[in-house]
């Protein structure tokens, strides 16, 4: 085999079909690995099986996403391309570890929580008791925020947002519920202490709008408030602004 794989009579039968082998002196070999398989390779043999599945996966995700990039709608499309990008990146990323390295990689993290002395390793909440709990958000957290409604949930999310921003870091957040001059009408309400309704009514003080010059940090905030909302659209959109802009935290309000 030039490509360096198992020689067996599975893969060899696997190679004959691949090339519509038929009624040949090699025939034979075909019907005899459709009864006998050798146990010794049973690895080269599921990568056959999983290389046929993802190629199926492939042409009918290629499919769709031509259906719709021709006669629907060519940014579901691409969102869906995305998807499948997503996918393939997920598929070739080894997340497999033996206990050996995900005790190293325990270890590691202990000791440069011992060496921090007692500063934040996570994304800073606002919220001192909070960052003592959770030692700030860490990498891969899910948080929910989960209340009934006109509870408060959105002031909160954008307390963390504006934590986040001061602190350093850059936030992609994705609004499902208010446009992004909604959304910044209330961060500037929470960081310049003036009454939200103020705002929308103009009513403001003298000096706000010299205050608002000292907001650099809003550089680092990426509002996606595009309308129809979905998780693959999100899911596409935060994977990008983490590859080109390296946001650190993901906000996401509501699904």
């Amino acid at each position: 085999n030039n490509k360096g794989g198992v020689f067996d009579i599975i893969g060899l039968a696997d190679k004959l079909k691949s090339q519509d082998a038929k009624e040949s002196a090699t025939d034979w070999i075909y019907q005899i690995s459709q009864y006998q398989a050798d146990t010794h390779n049973v690895e080269k043999h599921s990568y056959l099986v999983k290389e046929k599945y993802f190629g199926r996966l492939a042409m009918d995700k290629a499919q769709s996403i031509y259906s719709k990039g021709s006669t629907g709608d060519p940014f579901e499309a691409m969102y869906e391309a995305a998807e499948l990008a997503d996918t393939i990146a997920g598929i070739q990323k080894n997340t497999i570890k033996t206990g050996f390295q995900v005790l190293s990689d325990t270890l590691a993290k202990i000791e440069a929580i011992a060496k921090n002395d007692g500063a934040l390793l996570g994304v800073t909440t606002g919220f001192d008791k909070l960052d003592f709990m959770t030692n700030g958000w860490q990498k891969s957290d899910l948080i929910i925020l989960a209340a009934r409604p006109s509870i408060g949930k959105t002031a909160m999310a954008l307390q963390f947002i504006l934590s986040a921003l001061k602190s350093g870091e850059k936030v992609y957040f994705a609004s499902a519920e208010m446009s992004a001059t909604s959304i910044m009408e209330r961060l500037l309400s929470l960081e310049l202490s003036e009454r939200h309704d103020n705002i929308r009514k103009g009513n403001v003080s003298d000096d706000f709008y010299s205050k608002t010059y000292e907001l650099d940090f809003l550089k680092n905030l990426f509002i996606d408030d595009a309308s129809g909302q979905t998780t693959a659209k999100i899911r596409a959109t935060a994977r990008r602004y983490k590859r080109l802009n390296n946001v650190s935290l993901v906000v996401v309000d509501y699904l």
